[in-house]
């Protein structure tokens, strides 16, 4: 099964760490209750490092980046936006999972 997240739908914003704990939240019962889980960034103009360090990087970080791979999808963002986070999931490669 399929879960898909809006984005605009589950956060306040996509600057702050404390606007990102939502998604984690939301992110990782996905990831455990679905097979493939899409974040949808509809009508998203900025994501700061902070949101993404208090998402998708406490995400990687709980359940490491190779249980990610294949299961997480990112729709409906601009170029710009795509490469940020594109670039951001590369320098998560390294992360080591939290004990």
């Amino acid at each position: 099964m399929d879960k898909t997240i809006v984005i605009k739908d589950c956060v306040a914003g996509t600057i702050s760490n404390t606007e990102a704990v939502a998604l984690k939240i939301e992110l990782q019962n996905a990831l455990v209750n679905f097979d493939i889980v899409t974040l949808d960034f509809s009508e998203v103009k900025v994501v700061t490092s902070s949101f993404l360090n208090s998402s998708l990087g406490e995400v990687v970080s709980n359940m490491g980046i190779e249980n990610l791979k294949g299961r997480l999808n990112i729709k409906n963002c601009s170029s710009q936006l795509a490469s940020v986070i594109a670039a951001y999931m590369t320098s998560l490669k390294n992360v080591k999972l939290q004990s």
